[in-house]
């Protein structure tokens, strides 16, 4: 397996292991007047609609036109954001050692991600 087959299975992995912590966060959140299965789909929906929707066309990493094209630092950003809010809501929900994991395994990420970061920053395809 080449470096960047694993680095996809990698980001595949903790796409999904974020929408988890977002629904275990969501789910632990104690707001007494809004159900916690609406916080669940609530922030799920936010999660997946600001993932998916805002896109680079010149993105590596993705085939499909962008629904709302985005710069790729904003792309950068949004990542970072999303993967950040799981960070938070493991750290939230008391997972401190998961968090610190996750966290490890996003960094591991970015670090084989040099090359379409690379691509990002810069603004064209490669």
């Amino acid at each position: 397996m080449s470096a960047q087959q694993f680095n996809l299975y990698l980001r595949l992995i903790l796409k999904i292991l974020a929408l988890f912590a977002m629904a275990y966060w969501a789910w632990q959140v104690d707001v007494e007047y809004i159900p916690a299965v609406l916080r669940v789909f609530t922030v799920l929906i936010i999660a997946l609609i600001v993932w998916g929707a805002f896109t680079v066309s010149y993105d590596p990493f993705k085939s499909a036109r962008p629904v709302f094209p985005i710069g790729g630092v904003a792309r950068i950003f949004i990542e970072l954001f999303y993967f950040g809010f799981a960070i938070f809501c493991l750290y939230d929900s008391g997972l401190f050692r998961w968090s610190w994991v996750y966290s490890n395994l996003v960094l591991l990420h970015f670090a084989f991600s040099h090359q379409r970061m690379a691509t990002l920053l810069k603004g064209t395809k490669k």
